[in-house]
């Protein structure tokens, strides 16, 4: 659980989430050209989104960990598609943007 996959790690989150990591839970092959992946994000919101729905939001300071999960499917040794799934509503409140009821 100690790896880290820069996939995930897209300059929007390298921006607002300077401290972002991801650490890989698991990676099994579904298939001969599919692979799923567990994964955990994780992170503290200090700087604005440059982009996005949460472009000029202020930065909560608050920190998150999101885990999710991804389907790879990978054509002649390249990446043709990554369906990725988390709990956006969980990763909106963690960081403040929505409030707990």
């Amino acid at each position: 659980m100690a790896t880290q996959s820069p996939r995930y790690t897209t300059p929007t989150a390298l921006t607002a989430v300077p401290d972002c990591r991801v650490e890989v839970v698991s990676v099994a092959s579904v298939n001969d050209h599919v692979l799923a992946e567990q994964w955990v994000f994780k992170g503290t919101w200090t700087k604005p989104f440059p982009g996005g729905p949460l472009a000029g939001v202020q930065p909560s300071g608050k920190s998150f960990v999101l885990p999710g999960s991804s389907f790879i499917e990978i054509r002649d040794g390249k990446i043709v598609s990554d369906t990725v799934y988390f709990d956006n509503l969980s990763f909106l409140t963690q960081i403040g943007v929505i409030q707990p009821k």
